[in-house]
């Protein structure tokens, strides 16, 4: 049920449930937006609506064949791709367009689910592209997409874009106090470094090595700004030892530290001192954790932030 799959996307809630509710669906959506702001949860609650034999205000009744089906992940006429490895290959597509061409089994409609369709390759693409713009009719696509501008622009004109925005801290931490049971200040500590998104602040309640990392972090923080090289080289070999293998753990890691920075710089500012060199260090977070995301050999990363943090590297 689309209404109550995510936490704090009103906008997007609201413009799927008007094309529920009139029944006038569209072929293609793309749902677009930061990563852990709930695109996936909502597609697939948004395929269950589409499908439901039975739908009260447009949404699953949770009681018919076609929805015992989707919760137990055999529905006939759902089928949820994601990429093989780091991509979706050729063979995924032409699986999916083998599927559309066969009639719906339990209904009238067959959804599609492309699971970070920003990994398409340009084959895999522009093989999609005519399913995308004239499917069978009944035929539904839902690509979720937390980088948009990867998608070719043939594709993003096909679909009807559905924004999922960052969500408000308190929301996101009474989200974590909730489903983790955390006490106020620690949800609303994993809500800040989450930067608006559920999925990652939930993440970072769950994660067992929080508080190692937390403690690691702030130890860090510490000595910056003002490492000396060989701290800045002791710390990046460490770092690369610990995490250097779980990306999203080390950014993780990175965000904390960032956020212990920040309150010294917070601090330093009151009491009138200088800030230049904190705020010098607060810019290298980002274009470390950027690079991370990118794809960018962790070693370079580290080095470019605590090199940086020490004065060695400009």
């Amino acid at each position: 049920m689309l209404e109550n799959a995510v936490t704090g996307q009103d906008l997007a809630v609201g413009l799927l449930l008007a094309d529920l509710t009139r029944g006038r669906v569209g072929q293609a959506y793309l749902f677009h937006g930061p990563a852990g702001t709930g695109k996936t949860a909502a597609a697939a609650a948004f395929a269950s609506d589409l499908l439901c034999l039975s739908p009260e205000r447009g949404q699953a009744c949770g009681r018919c064949p076609s929805c015992h089906a989707v919760a137990e992940g055999s529905h006939p006429d759902l089928a949820v791709v994601t990429p093989d490895g780091q991509s979706f290959k050729i063979d995924q597509v032409r699986e999916v367009l083998r599927q559309v061409s066969l009639r719906p089994a339990l209904g009238s409609r067959k959804v599609f689910v492309l699971d970070q369709a920003d990994k398409l390759t340009a084959e895999a693409a522009n093989a999609l592209l005519k399913s995308l713009e004239d499917p069978p009719p009944g035929t539904i696509f839902v690509l979720t997409s937390s980088n948009r501008e990867a998608l070719p622009p043939t594709v993003l004109s096909r679909c009807l874009q559905i924004p999922f925005r960052p969500v408000a801290t308190a929301a996101v931490a009474a989200l974590v106090e909730k489903e983790t049971g955390l006490g106020e200040v620690e949800a609303r500590y994993c809500a800040v470094l989450a930067g608006g998104s559920p999925g990652r602040a939930l993440a970072l309640a769950k994660d067992p090595e929080m508080g190692a990392l937390r403690v690691k972090a702030e130890e860090l923080a510490g000595l910056a700004p003002g490492f000396s090289a060989a701290e800045a080289i002791g710390a990046g070999d460490e770092l690369e030892k610990l995490y250097g293998k779980d990306r999203q753990r080390l950014e993780a890691f990175l965000d904390m530290m960032e956020y212990a920075v920040a309150g010294r710089l917070r601090r330093a500012a009151d009491d009138h001192e200088p800030i230049e060199s904190w705020l010098s260090s607060l810019s290298r977070f980002e274009k470390a954790k950027s690079g991370l995301r990118r794809n960018v050999a962790v070693r370079l990363c580290l080095d470019f932030l605590f090199l940086g943090l020490s004065g060695e590297q400009q």
